[in-house]
């Protein structure tokens, strides 16, 4: 095998990886939303997704922090899409 062709295979391992975890994460945004609404607490909370973002942020190499800290800006939107939309559908 090429060193592209490996290198490509492990990506695909990686992103399939990743896939499940987005997956499940999405998953437990939607159960989160189920207890935010039976307990009448608001989908958003700055102090909770600030406090996540500085801790992936930190966790993250720093040669890739500022990529990291933009993912997890995605990745909490898209939970609160879930979470707002009272589905697990964006």
């Amino acid at each position: 095998m090429e060193p592209l062709e490996g290198l490509r295979a492990e990506f695909d391992r990686v992103d399939a990886a990743l896939l499940a975890l987005f997956v499940q994460r999405m998953r437990l945004s939607a159960q989160i939303d189920e207890v935010k609404r039976a307990q009448g607490l608001p989908v958003y909370d700055a102090a909770r997704e600030q406090a996540v973002l500085n801790k992936m942020t930190a966790l993250s190499p720093e040669e890739f922090s500022g990529a990291a800290r933009r993912l997890w800006t995605l990745i909490l939107q898209l939970s609160r899409e879930i979470q707002e939309s009272g589905s697990n559908r964006c």
